[in-house]
């Protein structure tokens, strides 16, 4: 278990300092359950002053993101490892009730000896809440080049789905270098 402490003093500024709280607590929570290799561990949430934060496993080898920028696409057949190492994390997380939410590169953390990790549950929902909310109900959440497109349209339910199309993206985006969609607004 993750130990949470995040309700013993009171934010200031009001709803969104409230907001961050709960996110913070709810990725903690989330996180919990959450045990594999190919996940940042989330160790434990709590306030410092009035600033909410997570103590995860710290992990030294940049981002995809930042290494797609730096050396461009990955070659086939490490696309393929971070394909599978990636699917399995999200199978655990799947299986542990989560969804991610907001696949990207910039949320896929490499440790010292190069090993993916899939990092950043701010955005995720637990599956047994994801039967009681309808996207249609909600704001859009995540990064939109990579959002399922039933999710931009509002048709779709947050299942596992949704992370695979996120997956899809991200292996897309790693193997040509480039994002699946580009566009610089939510309307392009």
């Amino acid at each position: 278990d993750v130990p949470v402490d995040l309700n013993h003093a009171s934010l200031r500024g009001g709803p969104t300092a409230e907001r961050a709280r709960a996110r913070v607590a709810r990725e903690a929570e989330l996180g919990a359950r959450l045990h594999h290799p190919g996940i940042q561990a989330v160790y434990s949430a709590a306030l410092e002053g009035e600033q909410p934060y997570l103590v995860q496993e710290l992990l030294h080898g940049g981002t995809l993101a930042e290494r797609l920028e730096r050396d461009g696409p990955l070659p086939l057949e490490e696309a393929v490892e971070l394909g599978i190492a990636l699917a399995g994390a999200l199978e655990h997380a799947h299986a542990h009730g989560v969804l991610h939410r907001d696949l990207k590169p910039d949320n896929v953390l490499y440790d010292q000896h190069g090993v993916p990790r899939l990092s950043d549950f701010g955005l995720a929902l637990g599956l047994e809440e994801s039967a009681l909310r309808l996207t249609a109900s909600r704001a859009i959440l995540g990064t939109p080049i990579y959002i399922a497109p039933e999710q931009l349209h509002g048709e779709g339910r947050d299942e596992p789905p949704v992370d695979a199309y996120g997956l899809g993206a991200l292996l897309y985006h790693a193997l040509t270098g480039e994002p699946p969609i580009n566009g610089h607004s939510l309307q392009e």
